[in-house]
C-alpha cells in the first residue's frame, strides 16, 4: 500500500536545537534512500529560506501567492460552485477579512452559503460571519484587550462602545 507523510514547517529544521537537528538528519537520511512506497511531502511557509541541502535532495516546486485578482477570482469560482452569488464589494470585503489562505476562504464561503440561503451575500453578511480578524490590519484585535479583565456576570456594568474605524460593536467595561 501507498502513504503519504507530511512535514510541515521545515524551516524550523534549521534551527540549532538537537531535536530539530535531529530530525533533519532522519529527513536528509531518507531522501538518500526513499521508500518506493511513500511519498514524503516537506512544507516549507511562505517567506522563509528554504535549507539548501534540502532542496537539492528533494524535488522543490515553489506556489507563489496569488495576487489579489486572481484570488478574487477564486473566491468567485468557489462561491459558485456553492451556488452562492457574492456582491463585488462583498469578494474585496472577504478578501480582506479572511486574508488569502484557501482553506480560510473555503470555510467562509461555506458559512456564508448557509447563513445567504439563496439571496446574494453582502458586505454586512461577511462582517457579521467572518469576524473581526481582518480589522486588526496587523496588529492585535482590539477586542483582545476585553479579556485582561475578568467579566461581570451576566454583562453587569457593561455599556456598548463604538471603536475607531471598526464597523461592530464590542464592549467595555
Amino acid at each position: 500500500s501507498r502513504r503519504a507523510v507530511v512535514i510541515t514547517e521545515v524551516e524550523s529544521l534549521q534551527q540549532k536545537r538537537p531535536k530539530q537537528q535531529a530530525l533533519r538528519a532522519a529527513v536528509l537520511g531518507y531522501l538518500r534512500n526513499p521508500s518506493s512506497q511513500t511519498v514524503l511531502l516537506l512544507v516549507h511557509s511562505a517567506g522563509e529560506k528554504p535549507d539548501p541541502e534540502l532542496a537539492r535532495a528533494a524535488a522543490a516546486v515553489d506556489f507563489a501567492t496569488l495576487p489579489p485578482e486572481r484570488v478574487e477570482r477564486w473566491i468567485r469560482h468557489q462561491a459558485a460552485g456553492k451556488n452562492l452569488a457574492l456582491e463585488d464589494d462583498a469578494v474585496r470585503h472577504l478578501h480582506e477579512a479572511a486574508g488569502k489562505d484557501p482553506p480560510q476562504l473555503a470555510a467562509e464561503l461555506a458559512k456564508l452559503a448557509a447563513a445567504a440561503a439563496g439571496r446574494p451575500a453582502t458586505v454586512a453578511d461577511i462582517a457579521d460571519l467572518v469576524g473581526v480578524r481582518a480589522l486588526s490590519h496587523g496588529r492585535p484585535p482590539c477586542v483582545t484587550v476585553l479579556f485582561l479583565k475578568p467579566l461581570q456576570p451576566a454583562g453587569k456594568n457593561l455599556r456598548p462602545v463604538q471603536p475607531a474605524r471598526a464597523p461592530f460593536e464590542a464592549w467595555q467595561t
